[in-house]
This record gives C-alpha cells, sequence and structure tokens, in this order.
C-alpha cells in the first residue's frame, strides 16, 4: 500500500514517523495520523466529514494559519480515502489528485 504524506482523514502532514498511527498488529498506517487511527481502528470511527472539517479548522486557527491556508485544507477534507467512498448528496466523490510537492488535494 501507498504510503501518503499526509493524514488521509485529517490532512495533517505526516513528516516524521512517530506522526504515524498505527495497525493492529503494532506497525504503522501509511494512510492515517496517530490522532486519526490507532490499533487499527478511528480514535473517533463516529465522526462525520463535517465534524472534522471543524475541527480541522479550529486546530488550524489555534496555531494562527493563514486563513486561505485554512480555507483550502477544509475545502479539500472531502478528497482524502476516509472520506472518498462516503455519499455527497447520493453521488460518489470523485478520486483525488495529490499534489507530492505540498501534500494538497488538487
Amino acid at each position: 500500500m501507498e504510503a501518503y504524506n499526509i493524514c488521509q482523514s485529517c490532512g495533517m502532514p505526516i513528516n516524521d514517523p512517530s506522526l504515524h498511527g498505527t495497525e493492529t498488529e503494532g506497525g504503522w498506517s501509511c494512510q492515517y495520523c496517530h490522532y486519526c487511527y490507532q490499533n487499527g481502528q478511528f480514535t473517533q470511527p463516529t465522526m462525520t466529514l463535517e465534524e472534522m472539517q471543524y475541527n480541522v479548522r479550529c486546530r488550524m486557527e489555534d496555531k494562527h494559519l493563514p486563513e486561505t491556508l485554512i480555507n483550502t485544507a477544509v475545502e479539500n477534507l472531502h478528497c482524502l480515502n476516509r472520506w472518498l467512498q462516503r455519499p455527497v448528496h447520493g453521488f460518489l466523490q470523485h478520486p483525488p489528485r495529490i499534489n507530492p510537492s505540498y501534500g494538497l488535494t488538487i
């Protein structure tokens, strides 16, 4: 499985091995950060996309990041693997294209 440079749940950069989530057998997750995924399960399995968007916005605002960066991150969460197969207005979303230089979905 491909290793991602951003969490496929929240979009957080995973640029350090200690930030990776863990699988059931103890290995690191190649898709998710340790905030979103531990021991092979999502830490908040019932979280909706809208709740994640709110959470990400709050965390990024706490870090005093530029509003344009926050809006881009929040608006593109739906393209991450965790949220791809969830219907949006009755339709499945299109697969994302990842810009590996920036880790942002375009």
